[in-house]
């Protein structure tokens, strides 16, 4: 709305209607333009032209069609019809090309129609591929979200370089996990950073590099601070070694050589430098320097990054086994001092399923602690076996009389007594063990192997003869029973016809 004002005064008559006046009017919208409706052409009338002219077709002369003209007119009708133009925006999806004889010329405006003669020089099935749009956007987002990942071992290291670049400008801190393990997936790449440790260890360095920028030639670095990985420019070492490997026990003269200029160049994907820093020697010193040739980009791990990694981890690995040991129902009341002196000799194993870990009548090969999974003890019984002509024979089979459950031990009386395990252990499902083998437990002294003996008792010693026939005859009563009940349901299911997994009772 807006308010006008009208100009006007008194008229000869006295009139005061054209005195000025505050009047509201509606303010006029422009006017749309509706815009014109393009036809588009459906017809491609060349086509419909070679239809019409097929021979034998039915016409004012002919009231009727021969087999064969009406075979070609209904297989290649279709021709006649445009396909609208795909969208820019959406990549079009070849079609695999429809089968059946066909006569007919290809679709194009700029060919002349085929003569009758050339009709029957063509091969059954030679239509060129259709151009068809798929309007499904599961087939369009698969193609702009997918990862083109090239398997050229050296494209890989030179993504990874640009992705460690990337991430590496973060502070450790400043980091996601899933940065982090990126980085952990690069370094696993680069032979000198993971062949020296383990992957545990590996995935804890990951989380402490950092990089080191030097944007001019001719500085030295000195390589006794950490590890340094190239990421960008080439270096030339001054020292030869120019990396200490942890495994490698390597002699540094004093006062350090300095190389002539004969000495090999570095680059991307290279290392020098050391995790433990030489002992005796500071962290400027000469040994293991080199020189930038260029502008550089290093991933670095400090040596003292690396120690408190390796310290935490054994740290974390000692309170894992330590409440392990305390969480077993027999070490409950132990004192901390002699639960520690176990958790130190104590080493991880990991078991698949149905791996006999001890068999019956044998020696255990190590005192067991359960971390997580389920085993099985199974002790062997005298039963009768009925044979396929009737005939009963006498057979010795396994009967299982209990499980071992996280957070229980065995074997500590097998190995200390140096006597045979009295039942057969079998693991149940993926198990993690902390073992201790025979060779470490010599490493305890006296008053814990004799605390360890007087607190260990044997694995369901309890068991008589009696017991084991009553275990295995209620379990052999009960798979009876599961079978019989099995084959009623499947006589009464077959006696109805009804066939599991054909027809509407089909899993789809």
């Amino acid at each position: 709305m807006a308010l006008l004002k009208s100009s006007g005064g008194k008229n000869a008559s006295g009139d005061w209607s054209n005195r000025p006046s505050w009047d509201t009017r509606l303010k006029r919208t422009p006017q749309q333009r509706v815009p014109r409706e393009t036809t588009k052409e459906l017809i491609d009338y060349d086509q419909l032209s070679w239809l019409t002219s097929i021979p034998g077709l039915s016409s004012k002369y002919s009231p009727e069609s021969s087999m064969d003209a009406h075979r070609t007119f209904m297989e290649n009708y279709h021709r006649m019809f445009l396909k609208p133009t795909p969208l820019s925006a959406l990549p079009s999806k070849t079609a695999s090309a429809r089968s059946g004889y066909s006569k007919g010329p290809e679709k194009s405006k700029h060919t002349s129609l085929m003569s009758v003669g050339s009709l029957s020089s063509q091969k059954v099935g030679q239509l060129a591929p259709l151009q068809e749009t798929s309007h499904d956007i599961r087939v369009h987002l698969s193609k702009l979200h997918r990862e083109q990942r090239s398997e050229n071992p050296q494209q890989q290291r030179q993504a990874c370089i640009r992705t460690l670049r990337k991430i590496l400008r973060k502070m450790p801190f400043e980091r996601s996990a899933r940065e982090h393990h990126t980085v952990y997936k690069g370094l696993q790449l680069f032979s000198m950073m993971a062949d020296q440790v383990s992957d545990e260890v590996l995935k804890e360095m990951a989380t402490v590099a950092k990089l080191d920028v030097w944007r001019e030639t001719g500085v030295p670095v000195f390589g006794n601070q950490g590890l340094h990985l190239i990421l960008k420019g080439t270096v030339r070492p001054q020292t030869l070694p120019y990396i200490k490997l942890l495994s490698q026990v390597a002699e540094f003269d004093c006062p350090t050589p300095i190389m002539e200029d004969i000495t090999p160049e570095l680059g991307v994907g290279d290392c020098f430098g050391t995790l433990e820093r030489v002992e005796g020697r500071e962290s400027n010193s000469r040994i293991l320097t080199v020189l930038t040739q260029d502008p550089c980009e290093f991933l670095i791990i400090y040596g003292n990054d690396y120690k408190k990694v390796v310290e935490q981890l054994e740290h974390r690995d000692k309170s894992e086994k330590t409440q392990l040991v305390q969480a077993c129902p027999v070490y409950q009341l132990w004192p901390r001092l002699a639960v520690g002196q176990l958790a130190r000799i104590i080493s991880w194993e990991q078991f698949d399923p149905n791996w006999v870990v001890v068999t019956e009548g044998s020696k255990a090969p190590f005192i067991a602690f359960i971390k997580s999974g389920e085993c099985h003890v199974l002790r062997e019984v005298e039963a009768l076996h009925k044979l396929p002509n009737g005939q009963r024979v006498k057979k010795r089979k396994q009967v299982v009389v209990g499980r071992l459950k996280e957070f229980e031990s065995f074997g500590e009386v097998s190995i200390l007594e140096n006597v045979p395990f009295t039942c057969s252990v079998v693991t149940a499902t993926p198990v993690t063990m902390g073992v201790i083998t025979e060779e470490k437990l010599s490493e305890l002294d006296d008053t814990t192997r004799q605390l360890l003996l007087q607190s260990s008792a044997p694995n369901f010693a309890h068991l008589s003869q009696d017991d084991i026939h009553d275990e295995y005859m209620s379990q052999e009563m009960k798979r009876e029973w599961n079978e019989y009940k099995h084959g009623i349901v499947i006589e009464s299911i077959n006696a109805l016809g009804i066939r599991p997994g054909y027809g509407k009772w089909k899993k789809t």
